[in-house]
């Protein structure tokens, strides 16, 4: 009985990684062409029928900390005055400088997708990891209205480079 038990646990144990693999590859798939797995959220934009539409009130709030960040502000700077100022994040608490440099550093900004950043390590516990070239990523261009003007965006990055090659953390 107990031989059994252990054959049956096994050939269970194999159709559930052969049924994820074949989840995975449907979803790479996807995102090899250009369609993204869910509905990821991003301050600025809601999701609509034709993917992500702009919302005016956090759009507003990107573009400021856009144009402060290239005035020569710091992130904690920046998310110390949305704070003082009283403006909302998405999620009701308090900016943070993770919460503005990752504004800052995503691609979605300037109108584009950045498709699988993350993925699931282990099926079985689902474990999420960060992509640090395991897997192929894709990048959409053009994909959504932009809230951030192209170019503002390609000199925010340069200029987060800059001050991570000098050492700055904020």
């Amino acid at each position: 009985g107990e031989v059994l038990l252990t054959l049956l646990a096994t050939f269970a144990q194999l159709e559930s990684e052969s049924i994820s693999e074949n989840v995975k590859w449907g979803i790479r798939k996807r995102m090899r062409d250009g369609v993204p797995h869910g509905r990821p959220r991003v301050f600025g934009y809601r999701w609509g029928e034709d993917g992500l539409d702009v919302c005016d009130e956090e759009a507003a709030t990107v573009g400021r900390i856009f144009d402060e960040f290239l005035g020569g502000k710091g992130v904690c700077a920046i998310a110390s005055g949305l704070n003082a100022d009283g403006v909302p994040s998405r999620d009701g608490r308090e900016w943070s400088k993770t919460q503005v440099g990752y504004i800052l550093s995503n691609r979605a900004y300037a109108g584009d997708l950045h498709l699988q950043k993350f993925f699931i390590a282990d099926p079985l516990s689902g474990t999420k990891r960060r992509n640090a070239g395991e897997l192929p990523q894709y990048i959409v261009e053009d994909d959504h209205e932009p809230i951030v003007e192209r170019a503002a965006f390609e000199r925010a990055q340069e200029e987060l480079a800059r001050r991570r090659a000098l050492g700055w953390r904020g």
